[in-house]
């Protein structure tokens, strides 16, 4: 979960998307964390047409699957940017990453609470 979500968060700041991040799980004062992280990409032309959002770990377990997809999509956008092919975008595209940060990064499907 730590890996994953230190990737996603380079990638989401390397693509220029907007982050912000919510405490799932209060810190037990052992050094874990259990964070939610949100980048957004907001229409770069014209009125907004739309959303599409995109989650990961919402069961805990399967987290790493989405994260990876989402890893892909956020370094698609980052050369998509640097390209100057970014240009066109009339929808919000939402990535939210580690739903159940708890079950993602101790292999569950359940949150803290079971």
């Amino acid at each position: 979960y730590y890996e994953a979500r230190t990737k996603f968060r380079t990638l989401a700041t390397q693509a220029g998307l907007e982050l912000k991040s919510f405490e799932v799980v209060p810190a037990s004062g052992y050094g874990d964390e259990y964070i939610m992280d949100v980048a957004v990409l907001r229409p770069t032309k014209g009125p907004n047409r739309g959303s599409v959002v995109h989650t990961s770990g919402v069961h805990g377990v399967e987290g790493y699957g989405g994260s990876g997809i989402q890893c892909y999509l956020l370094d698609q956008i980052r050369q998509a940017r640097e390209e100057g092919r970014l240009q066109k975008i009339d929808k919000t595209l939402v990535f939210v990453h580690a739903v159940n940060p708890y079950g993602m990064a101790h292999y569950r499907r359940f949150n803290e609470e079971n």
